[in-house]
């Protein structure tokens, strides 16, 4: 078999139902009560983010991605359905609510130059305000705490120094710029007296990023004030004021673990806020300032913690597995609100008691859909070829036992520095339910177990990390309920280029392959990505200068010969971070070869991010879905 390059032409499913989520469970969608899972389901499920809670503590407003359109929704009352702030065809997203409620100020690309700017709009509004408008883009808009101004990013085409930080009253006028770094600021946070903004310094670059603050009240280019020590070692971010402005609470992986620091406001040496081997993160303070909300990460699941800041004394908010996220306090003290997601239950608004209980503000499960017949994944430790403890986390089908074994799908994350987490994972659910069990490992460079195993696969990708999948995989397949003559592998991204890895170097092992925006030349990938890749190549590999035969050495094409797995591959038309025809297509011409089994999709546009982006193109996620399992039904 040829390869085949089908290209989707970017068009719009026709779905035959609508479904009104977010809220009351709405109309039954594809299916009957006490459905399983299926793609219509996942085109369905919105995807939430950019939680911000309104000053009355009672309202919600975030950013909901349903059926390719973006919005700004505000959540009240559990049995009704959100109301979307001035809807429009462009992409609206992370809210924030001015101090006095009445108001949401939000980003939007909805003008006809289809650049993200700030906009404002009363939550029962239609129409928005638009405050910004220029040849650039803007994000991360925050009001000051009196309601007079708005702080936010801006990325000017007449300057050269990427994302600075920007103010302009908020009832609009001449906005002015307040820094000019050379490198990228981020998550701009004005003090409680509104005099100054801390912010994150030297972002967006792959370098170690510190907290700066800058006076707010500037009239023009301020100098910004580095809050950390010259001798501070790290990584750090996500600065947070204390209620009484005197301190601020950061993340650095100082110690070697992400953890959460205090450092005085006016600078000074920074004390931890509590000594965990776990990856504490997203700091928020209490309205009184004596306690310190956070989310604790232990092999994959993100719970809420609260940690008294003297004296130090931590508690577990939340016990349930799954990911909580952007903790946030009601103005009481007395509830957490924050994100949550578990196996079986997508991404929803919670609010957590102090003194105990919890309820659900939005519902984004289709009601008729049965979280009974999805997977509770089981947490794997194996050992690899160094002894190293590595985890993962197995679905195995309902059915199956050792009567009736499963295929195996091995499921490298993208990345690499990322982490596989206990949360909503839709196409693991969907394979789940077909009958094949999915194997999710968190090799040697992942996130989320410390800074020396997330540094033990620099300059060594596709080696210890394919090293670990294949132990893992092993391990898996030992088990009488799965089988070990059926595995698949199907990575996305840095997945792809393990992907690609693992059927050149282990070529008996798995009897196909799903590889998707994958990169099989770092060498030509160094040369024909953009800025953001190539600062995060120097990181991960190096600079090309000097470390070329590493490169070349690294590179799944090297062993393009020995590829025998059947393989469907998808890429992007625009995909500027790994480009198609300089850094895909010389690899798949190699592997066009008579009697080899190749599909390739090239997929129209920037459609491509269908592949980790379900919500984003939900025609592009049918196409590539349904291709994925008919080479499965196939090949597995």
């Amino acid at each position: 078999m040829r390869a085949r390059r089908t290209f989707l032409v970017m068009e719009w499913l026709t779905l035959v139902w609508v479904g009104a989520t977010m809220g009351t469970a709405g109309a039954q969608g594809p299916g009957g009560p006490d459905s399983p899972l299926t793609i219509p389901h996942i085109l369905r499920l919105p995807a939430l983010a950019d939680l911000a809670l309104a000053p009355d503590g009672k309202r919600v407003a975030v950013s909901a991605l349903y059926l390719g359109v973006e919005s700004i929704l505000v959540l009240s009352d559990p049995d009704q359905p959100g109301k979307v702030v001035a809807a429009s065809e462009g992409r609206d997203r992370e809210p924030d609510w001015s101090p006095d409620g009445s108001q949401i100020a939000f980003v939007s690309d909805r003008d006809a130059s289809s650049r993200s700017h700030i906009f404002l709009a009363r939550p029962d509004d239609e129409e928005a305000r638009q405050l910004t408008d220029h040849q650039g883009e803007d994000k991360r808009p925050r009001f000051s705490p009196d309601g007079s101004h708005i702080a936010y990013l801006s990325r000017r085409l007449a300057t050269e120094t990427g994302w600075d930080l920007w103010i302009i009253p908020s009832t609009g006028g001449k906005a002015r710029r307040l820094t000019d770094d050379p490198l990228d600021e981020a998550d701009p946070r004005w003090s409680p007296d509104g005099k100054w903004i801390a912010y994150t310094l030297r972002a967006g670059h792959h370098v170690n990023r510190t907290v700066a603050v800058v006076a707010g009240s500037s009239e023009g280019l301020a100098e910004p004030r580095e809050v950390l020590p010259e001798s501070w070692q790290g990584d750090s971010h996500s600065a947070r004021w204390s209620p009484d402005g005197g301190k601020l609470a950061f993340v650095s992986d100082h110690g070697g673990v992400k953890n959460i620091f205090l450092v005085p406001a006016t600078g000074g040496e920074p004390e931890p806020l509590l000594q965990s081997e776990l990856e504490e993160t997203e700091p928020a303070w209490s309205p009184d300032g004596t306690e310190i909300a956070h989310i604790t990460n232990r092999e994959g699941n993100l719970r809420l913690t609260l940690t008294a800041v003297s004296p130090r004394k931590s508690r577990l908010l939340t016990l349930g597995s799954g990911v909580y996220a952007e903790p946030q306090w009601s103005p009481d003290g007395e509830t957490v609100v924050s994100f949550y997601e578990g196996p079986v239950y997508p991404r929803d608004v919670w609010f957590f008691n102090k003194g105990g209980g919890r309820s659900r503000l939005s519902e984004t499960l289709p009601p008729e859909v049965d979280p009974r017949q999805m997977i509770r994944p089981e947490l794997v430790r194996f050992q690899s070829f160094d002894d190293r403890t590595i985890t993962g986390f197995l679905y195995v089908p309902l059915d199956a036992s050792p009567e009736n074994p499963a295929s195996l799908i091995v499921r490298p994350h993208g990345g690499p520095t990322s982490q596989w987490r206990n949360g909503w994972h839709p196409f693991e659910q969907l394979l789940a339910q077909q009958g094949i069990a999915v194997f999710a490992p968190n090799v040697r460079g992942s996130s989320g177990f410390g800074l020396e195993f997330e540094n033990l696969n620099d300059r060594d990708w596709g080696r210890g990390d394919l090293e670990d999948l294949v132990a893992g995989t092993r391990t898996v397949v030992a088990r009488p309920e799965i089988r070990s003559d059926r595995i698949a592998i199907w990575g996305v991204s840095y997945g792809g280029f393990l992907t690609l890895a693992a059927i050149g170097r282990y070529p008996d092992l798995f009897v196909c392959a799903v590889e998707a925006v994958g990169m099989p030349d770092l060498e030509k990938l160094y040369r024909e990505t953009n800025q953001v890749g190539r600062n995060y190549l120097e990181r991960e590999i190096g600079p090309l200068r000097g470390n070329l035969s590493l490169y070349r050495e690294l590179s799944p094409v090297r062993n393009v010969e020995k590829i025998k797995t059947p393989l469907v591959t998808f890429h992007g038309q625009d995909y500027p971070l790994v480009p198609y025809t300089t850094t895909k297509l010389p690899f798949l011409r190699a592997l066009n070869r008579p009697n080899y089994p190749l599909m390739e999709y090239l997929i129209k546009g920037d459609h491509v991010q269908a592949t980790y982006r379900y919500a984003l193109y939900p025609g592009s996620t049918r196409f590539y879905l349904e291709k994925i399992l008919e080479f499965l039904l196939v090949y597995l």
